[in-house]
């Protein structure tokens, strides 16, 4: 099983797309350590996001916690505060990190409302490296802003021996907003088919990989039925930052359980 667990709603990031900086968590009703030691062991892929969450005064102590439970831990970040994250690669050169890039120089600074973000996530990414990281990577958010880009940013990624995720921008309740829609559809989808061309002359069997999940994002973004269906619930599971616990981050409805007090066993059955 997957599990999401977002940290915090607080970021330092502002950007266009995702408005959860506006309406940020109190750090001290965050969930604890000592809740998340509830999460079973076991955990396929287990990501911790946000917000921000190298904005969590104890996020070291998180990943001491959560990096025996899972097979995969990764750490979704915007990579504006280095120190922190060279630190944990330092420890766990194991730990994926995922540096969410939207554009190359000033294109993502001015849609992730960074200050010299481009160049911070760069240097970010540089140290990660230097520390031992084995698999830091960057994250788009694919969108009509970038959509141009989107293959040097998969080069870029290339150039580091890193990892690409694309995701297509969409709407959910936690980012507060409900207008995140392509103006063209079809030139959006199109931008991803050079993306998959190059994967697939890759010598990575993890690429070719990507390429067929970017095929279902293709037809995700025309409004075609899913490649992959959907098994929310069952193979995916989110926590939030007051740990409740939601079959599906888009969907407020599907809420199953609290962590803060019910075991995993209890929320899942």
């Amino acid at each position: 099983m997957d599990v999401a667990v977002i940290l915090t709603y607080r970021c330092n990031s502002r950007c266009a797309t995702c408005h959860v900086w506006q309406h940020p968590t109190l750090p001290a009703e965050e969930i604890a350590p000592a809740v998340l030691a509830k999460l079973p062991s076991g955990i396929d892929r287990l990501v911790l996001t946000g917000g921000e969450p190298t904005l969590r005064a104890d996020l070291e102590e998180i990943v001491d916690l959560l990096r025996p439970k899972a097979r995969r831990l990764e750490i979704a970040t915007n990579g504006l505060q280095a120190d922190k994250l060279e630190r944990i690669a330092a420890k766990h050169p194991d730990v994926r990190f995922r540096i969410s890039l939207d554009g190359l120089g000033a294109r993502n600074d001015s849609i992730r409302g960074e200050r010299d973000g481009f160049a911070r996530k760069m240097a970010t990414l540089r140290r990660l490296v230097a520390a031992g990281a084995r698999e830091p990577g960057f994250a788009v958010a694919l969108q009509d802003d970038n959509a141009d880009q989107l293959l040097e940013l998969y080069r870029l990624c290339c150039d580091f021996g890193g990892d690409l995720a694309v995701a297509a921008l969409h709407n959910g309740f936690r980012f507060h907003k409900i207008d995140n829609e392509s103006a063209n559809r079809v030139r959006l989808a199109r931008a991803v088919q050079p993306l998959i061309a190059a994967r697939l002359r890759s010598r990575r069997p993890r690429n070719w990989l990507r390429a067929w999940a970017e095929l279902g994002l293709m037809k995700k973004i025309l409004g075609h039925p899913r490649l992959i269906p959907c098994t929310s619930g069952r193979d995916f599971a989110f926590v939030d930052p007051w740990g409740r616990v939601y079959a599906c981050n888009v969907r407020p409805d599907l809420e199953i359980g609290a962590l803060t007090t019910q075991s995993w066993t209890e929320i899942l059955h």
